[in-house]
């Protein structure tokens, strides 16, 4: 049976994921809402303005009240600088499954910060919360992403053909990658499966 943890702080060597405030609308803005180059192959456009940074806060912690939300802000741990953002962007639990997605502010590309911040999130879903299976999808035409997900531990599963519309006209394929309970509790905790969790 599921259980519903939430949102609750997690902790990683260079990380704190926590939940959204309303006073991290500038650094948001500033650090990548507003940049092309880290949304350019996300679901949403870059944000013109500060009030759309202010907006998706509010969606954010509204939904908090909601079961199985779980939405984190990445923040650097030495520094306390917001640098991204990731979490459950659909949640099933009838099939006791989560899609996860996630960015990350440009100047940190390149140093795991990505890797490191996924790892945690999986830790939640899987020893807290109980899914049976944690899913990712990535435009093809950003491969860096689906590296994050291999490196990860998931399992490639195949490509979902013109399945995301650009920002800039016409579509691209979406590749999907996965990760089963049994599969994370071997790799991450040298376990056969997860059936006792």
């Amino acid at each position: 049976m599921l259980k519903d943890r939430g949102s609750i702080p997690l902790e990683t060597p260079r990380l704190i994921l926590r939940k959204f405030s309303v006073e991290d609308a500038e650094a948001m803005f500033m650090n990548w809402c507003q940049d092309e180059a880290v949304t350019r192959y996300l679901t949403w456009l870059p944000h013109e303005n500060i009030e759309e940074t202010q907006a998706t806060i509010k969606f954010f912690i509204e939904q908090y009240s909601l079961p199985h939300t779980y939405h984190y802000l990445i923040v650097l741990k030495d520094t306390d600088t917001p640098i991204g953002s990731l979490g459950c962007v659909r949640f099933s639990e009838r099939s006791e499954s989560a899609e996860v997605g996630y960015c990350i502010a440009r100047p940190y590309w390149k140093q795991g910060i990505a890797i490191e911040a996924l790892s945690a999130l999986l830790k939640h879903l899987f020893e807290a919360v109980g899914v049976q299976r944690v899913y990712a999808r990535y435009c093809t035409e950003n491969p860096s992403s689906g590296k994050v997900m291999e490196k990860v531990g998931m399992v490639y599963e195949g490509i979902q053909r013109k399945a995301h519309k650009l920002h800039t006209g016409g579509f691209a394929d979406l590749g999907v990658y996965s990760l089963l309970k049994e599969e994370y509790y071997k790799i991450y905790k040298g376990e056969n499966n997860g059936s006792n969790y």
